[in-house]
């Protein structure tokens, strides 16, 4: 493997070498890769220089919050002079090599990454949540939109996203620094300092917290079925400081807790870390979903760390509830100035990875101690040799002949995912008209992966007659889907779905089973208290007991869930103690406690 990476590094120098004269000489640094890999730059100095967090729009336009690279320490530092900003890059000629720069957004104060949805890009950069749009299409956000705030936020980054979810939520992280965030609905998660998992509609309504607990939560990402992942920095110190790669569980709180107060209910059980790193300073995260890379690489996750100089990529397998994971190094540099801090897949299936440069003093990173500005950073394009060209890999061409609903719904497993997501997004926009095809779908195709986007799309849409279509997909063999489903049932508090969801709770597979005490949760309904309590009878996975537990806190029926007390279950026992004791109605009395102590 070594000296595979050595001729892929001459490689690199080489292809370096003949992009000098369009790039004032900017040489990149020493980067290994994999045997089978190219490596191209994609866009250096002086068309970008401190890269950071990125996401393409549905036209392939790259939209990255930049640093200015300055280093401020306070925030009334960074308000006096909001010099941060989003960078537009373009390849006009669509040779791989981003050609065309614009400032999108400029005045900004720590912005930290950013997701494109219907015609606008939205941003964290605090104190807000923004929603930007180019209302003319020059180029340029001439609309400012302050969706929710407030956050915190001093010269180091904690506040990162969104991300959009697939069921059409938008997520963030960070918050070490405080948080007292407000909907636009008038929604509020209270003021805390713990580092979290936020979401709310894009819209800015029903905003909440996912998860708690580490340092500093940075990148989201998704499984097909819609379980979420994130890097963090700083999970635990014991043995020294450790990041971490997390596997989130809807209300779930990690080993140890940074800040406070604690927002969410204890359980009685806390998450470990999917991956342990040490102290790496993870940032950018995602899920590979082309076939470029070949099938091995399909739903690995790839993850940068900006500390250790490298590109690590995680495959990950089902282990009960849960995930096991196994990470090998993708991308290495043994130059220090080199920090990668994004990495996100092209539609043509190449990956793009962000080095930043060294630009960084502080900020908790070890191997950042002196600001280098005079280093910039660059964008590079990783491809697999003999990967085929993918034509019109956005459906951009696509677009402009199909109308119909129909028409849309047999793309939703096409082998491009920039075209599977415009797939949804369109029916999304095109809404009740759609719900007809997409339930046509459900009951008439075989592909495990249309019909999850099918699912996906309804949940977005959410009328009464996609939220029935989605009742009807509880019933699909495949295990992904159903978990899709069931996921979206409970997103959408969908009551005509509870008796389904308590035979699932007790008798499915254990994801199933999990999700289905999380959608019981969230529906709220007493009626499912007894299925509950037999499914904890059974329950052996600390992941799914996680998930009963906090789905009787959520319901909140102390009277209803007080008699399981007298479970001859110890493990019934101790989940219903602790779920009386959290509960926002608890009466648990004195005596009710003393009397287990036996």
């Amino acid at each position: 493997m070594r000296n595979s990476c050595i001729l892929v590094l001459l490689v690199a120098f080489s292809i370096a070498s003949t992009a000098r004269g369009e790039t004032n000489g900017f040489t990149p640094p020493p980067i290994e890769i994999p045997e089978g890999y190219t490596l191209e730059i994609a866009a250096a100095p002086p068309l970008v220089k401190y890269p950071m967090l990125a996401c393409f729009d549905d036209r392939g336009r790259l939209f990255i919050a930049e640093s200015d690279g300055q280093n401020p320490t306070s925030k009334e530092e960074i308000l006096q002079n909001p010099s941060r900003f989003i960078r537009l890059l373009e390849d006009t000629d669509d040779d791989g090599t981003f050609d065309k720069s614009t400032i999108f957004a400029d005045k900004m104060t720590m912005p930290e990454g950013g997701v494109w949805l219907d015609g606008a890009l939205y941003v964290i950069s605090p104190p807000y949540l923004w929603r930007l749009e180019d209302t003319d299409d020059d180029g340029v956000a001439d609309k400012r939109e302050k969706l929710l705030g407030s956050m915190e936020f001093d010269g180091r980054a904690n506040q990162h996203g969104p991300f959009l979810g697939p069921n059409g939520r938008l997520y963030f992280s960070g918050g070490i620094f405080g948080y007292d965030l407000v909907g636009t609905d008038g929604s509020q998660v209270e003021k805390s300092s713990t580092g979290s998992v936020f979401s709310c509609r894009p819209d800015g309504t029903d905003v909440r917290v996912d998860g708690q607990g580490p340092l500093n939560p940075v990148e989201v990402a998704f499984s097909p079925e819609g379980e979420m992942f994130s890097t963090a920095a700083i999970f635990d110190s014991t043995d020294g400081r450790h990041d971490a790669l997390i596997h989130w569980l809807y209300g779930g709180v990690t080993t140890k807790i940074y800040g406070g107060p604690l927002l969410l209910k204890e359980t009685g059980h806390r998450l470990p870390a999917l991956s342990r790193w040490g102290q790496v300073a993870p940032a950018g995260l995602m899920r590979y979903r082309g076939n470029a890379f070949g099938t091995d690489a399909s739903n690995q996750l790839f993850a940068c760390q900006f500390n250790s100089h490298r590109v690590v990529r995680t495959t990950i397998q089902r282990h009960g509830a849960t995930y096991r994971s196994e990470d090998e190094d993708f991308l290495v540099s043994p130059s220090i100035d080199f920090h990668p801090t994004e990495v996100i897949e092209d539609a043509d299936g190449s990956l793009l990875v962000f080095d930043t440069g060294s630009w960084v003093s502080g900020g908790g990173c070890p191997t950042s101690k002196i600001s280098k500005p005079d280093i910039f950073g660059a964008i590079y394009r990783i491809r697999k040799k003999g990967a085929p060209r993918v034509d019109d890999p956005r459906g951009l061409e696509l677009a402009k002949s199909l109308t119909t609903p129909e028409q849309w719904v047999a793309y939703l497993d096409d082998s491009r995912p920039a075209v599977r997501d415009r797939a949804i997004a369109t029916l999304v926009r095109q809404g009740a008209a759609a719900v007809p095809a997409l339930q046509s779908t459900l009951t008439g195709s075989d592909s495990a992966q249309r019909l999850r986007n099918a699912v996906w799309a309804l949940s977005r849409i959410a009328t009464p007659e996609a939220v029935a279509a989605l009742r009807g997909a509880l019933t699909i063999e495949d295990r992904s889907v159903r978990q899709a489903a069931v996921r979206s049932v409970g997103e959408l508090a969908d009551e005509k779905s509870v008796e389904t969801l308590t035979q699932f709770v007790t008798d499915d597979e254990l994801p199933v089973r999990r999700a289905s005490a999380t959608a019981l949760g969230k529906i709220g309904r007493s009626e499912a208290i007894p299925a509950l309590v037999r499914s904890l009878e059974t329950a052996e996975d600390p992941f799914l007991q996680h998930a009963l537990t906090y789905a009787l806190i959520e319901i909140d029926n102390f009277e209803a869930t007080q008699p399981h007390l007298a479970s001859a279950n110890t493990k019934v026992q101790q989940a219903v103690l602790i779920a009386l004791d959290q509960m926002n109605s608890s009466r648990l009395s004195h005596d009710q406690v003393t009397k287990l102590l036996d």
